[in-house]
């Protein structure tokens, strides 16, 4: 009867895992699985209405395939994908850095709301400068929105009144509603609450 020893059991999970990859490599060759596991990171809209519509259509097509998405911020699915964390990455904002290979694939646009009850509610048209004097319900810092909005207003002399920061899309939307100030979503997130009139 064998035992391991201190160093035994240091190499036990590596030993382990090398031996599921085998595993899984043989069963690759002969036909019996799908890809392998697929890792997707997506920002927060993308991870809450695209996404598993996107990895359901990956694993038809390959049956036997498993996927794993990880639902983060722009900065987070980018670092991701340059340390092959993740095999790709699905983003909102931009992707700067020359090592990643990126292409767009859906459109979408942010969009300025609030509660029906707000005093900017109705106004057809709105300046930069009225919008950064409101209260505002912001996406974290590394938000791919967050970064967009603040590149928006880089050349005014205001800066963004930042009232509360949520890195929930839901939960901005809640805080937006219930009167707190304004916030700035994809609109793709924002499409219901727009149909109930919950938010203008």
């Amino acid at each position: 009867r064998l035992k391991l020893n201190a160093l035994g059991f240091q190499l036990l999970p590596k030993a382990v895992a090398l031996l599921d990859r085998a595993e899984e490599v043989e069963e690759l060759l002969r036909g019996q699985q799908g890809v392998g596991t697929l890792d997707v990171g997506a920002t927060l809209t993308i991870g809450n209405y695209l996404a598993t519509l996107l990895i359901s259509d990956f694993m038809q097509r390959h049956p036997g395939s498993r996927a794993r998405l990880a639902v983060r911020n722009t900065r987070h699915i980018i670092e991701g994908v340059r340390q092959h964390t993740l095999d790709v990455g699905l983003i909102e904002g931009q992707c700067d850095d020359e090592r990643i290979i990126s292409q767009p694939w859906v459109e979408d646009e942010l969009c300025v709301f609030c509660s029906p009850r707000h005093p900017l509610a109705g106004r057809a048209h709105l300046e930069l400068d009225e919008l950064l004097r409101e209260d505002w319900i912001m996406r974290e810092e590394g938000s791919g929105t967050r970064l967009t909005l603040e590149q928006a207003a880089r050349h005014r002399r205001g800066r963004f009144n930042t009232l509360l920061e949520l890195e929930h899309t839901e939960g901005i939307k809640r805080a937006v509603e219930s009167g707190l100030g304004i916030g700035c979503i994809s609109r793709l997130a924002l499409r219901d609450a727009f149909r109930r009139g919950s938010l203008v």
